[in-house]
């Protein structure tokens, strides 16, 4: 890469790259440190070459009996863990789900005589070990005791809702989008859910509406889930999709919803598509080329989502004193109300300004017959600043003017105009150009009308003072 960079003619920043790389490792760690997985991976690594490893019971069940393995701690295994700390905690079975294919692990109670613990989450390690990251709550926990497990019910269904809705939204995308989606990662939480798929182009409105329908309608025939245990032959010749990132052994898990999908799956769904409740699509976006990106809700989080929109939409037509369905009207014609007090305040703006400046005798000089009016205004911008020179031209009727200002942030300001019938022989912006270059900076513009300005705003007077002689030249 570097060679390839420095036939570019670029540099590259080896010591900062190195900087950049060491602080990205530390907060790697410090993400790992969350569950402490990164400092008792070498004990997690000698359970597994003992030969342990969990049963997975949560297919069918959210609470089981089993015996505690190994707790782990920062420092490795320890025999027992005390109220206040953070243990981490491998049993030999359990239906707590550890995070993996997108959906995040459960969490709950682990508890047994005279100790309970909050299990915070759930992580699956490539050794099949299942770790409960845990806080003791109450009393002193050890290796070898009878714990019950009990996972926090409602976060599992959620979850589940959630995670039955993207098999559903993978069939009806590939329906009205064509067999180029393909799933390319997903989040499956209890509070939402995101669903990455191959395709090309933004979704319109009119597409998402689609979407919402036809969930909808697979939610609403409230089909039976089933699951089975197969090899990979088989459940591809069966029709079953494998999806992005996954790792399939020798026997494969395929989820079933009724006859319409098939998709090699290790997470926990609904026992039925009208568990899942209302479906509502939150945001559609690009999160990398080709690839764009769903997220929704489901259950409770949809209702409420909609309850939320539904409050807003009132809310707002009782501060436009309007009924809901007129708010669009309203807002419309408030709009155009607007546009127009803000023409409005213009028109009145340029009858101030005009006020404030009404040239006399002594302001316009005479040179070879021609109207010249060259001033120092007093304008807080550009626009206003052309509002003043149009206003002027209408009442010279035949001449040059040119005008400069001090703006806001100190920097001079000039506008050139040349009325119609002498533009064939002054030219304004040839006239900005130069004054420009004389307050230390650019302008140019048409023959009859151009702007410019520099950051020496104290050379405006001498500036405009030039204006006479060039004319007469």
């Amino acid at each position: 890469v570097m060679d390839l960079a420095r036939d570019q003619d670029f540099e590259v920043d080896e010591v900062g790259f190195d900087q950049f790389m060491e602080e990205q490792r530390q907060r790697s760690r410090a993400a790992f440190k969350i569950s402490g997985v990164m400092e008792t991976s070498e004990a997690l690594k000698k359970l597994a070459a003992q030969g342990v490893s969990t049963t997975f019971t949560g297919y069918d069940r959210t609470e089981d009996q089993s015996v505690i393995l190994a707790l782990l701690t920062d420092e490795g295994a320890v025999n027992q863990a005390s109220e206040g700390q953070r243990v981490e905690v491998v049993c030999e079975q359990t239906p707590f789900y550890g995070e993996a294919g997108g959906q995040v692990g459960d969490s709950g109670r682990i508890s047994g005589m005279g100790f309970t613990l909050e299990a915070q989450d759930t992580q699956r390690t490539p050794g099949d070990l299942l770790v409960h990251v845990c806080k003791v709550l109450q009393g002193t926990v050890r290796v070898g005791e009878e714990v019950t497990l009990a996972v926090d019910k409602e976060k599992r269904k959620a979850t589940e809702r959630n995670h039955t809705a993207t098999h559903i939204l993978h069939y009806v995308l590939r329906n009205i989008l064509g067999d180029h989606v393909k799933q390319q990662g997903s989040y499956v939480g209890p509070d939402y859910f995101r669903f990455d798929f191959s395709h090309g182009e933004a979704l319109t409105s009119e597409q998402i509406a689609t979407i919402e329908k036809l969930v909808t309608e697979r939610i609403l025939q409230n089909e039976d889930l089933s699951d089975q245990v197969t090899d990979m032959d088989t459940a591809i010749t069966e029709g079953a999709m494998a999806l992005f990132g996954e790792k399939y052994g020798d026997e494969v898990r395929m989820v079933s919803i009724g006859d319409y999908s098939r998709e090699l799956c290790g997470g926990t769904h609904s026992h039925h598509t009208g568990d899942i409740g209302p479906f509502k699509i939150v945001g559609e976006s690009s999160v990398a080329a080709g690839i764009r990106r769903i997220e929704a809700l489901t259950g409770t989080g949809a209702l409420e989502d909609i309850q939320n929109q539904e409050k807003t939409l009132k809310e707002t037509a009782v501060l436009l004193r309007a009924a809901p369905q007129d708010l669009a009207g309203r807002v419309e014609k408030l709009l155009a109300q607007q546009k127009e007090l803000e023409k409005e305040i213009e028109r009145v703006k340029a009858q101030a300004m005009s006020r404030q400046f009404v040239p006399t005798g002594q302001d316009i000089r005479e040179i070879n017959g021609l109207k010249v009016l060259s001033q120092q205004v007093d304008v807080d911008s550009a626009k206003d600043l052309r509002v003043m020179l149009d206003n002027l031209k209408n009442q010279i009727k035949s001449g040059v003017i040119v005008l400069g200002a001090e703006a806001a942030d100190g920097k001079a300001m000039l506008i050139c105009g040349v009325t119609k019938d002498l533009t064939d022989r002054y030219h304004a912006g040839e006239i900005i150009k130069e004054l420009s270059a004389k307050v230390g900076g650019k302008g140019g513009g048409r023959p009859d009308m151009a702007q410019g300005g520099g950051p020496h705003s104290k050379k405006i007077k001498e500036a405009l003072e030039s204006v006479f002689d060039m004319v007469e030249q």
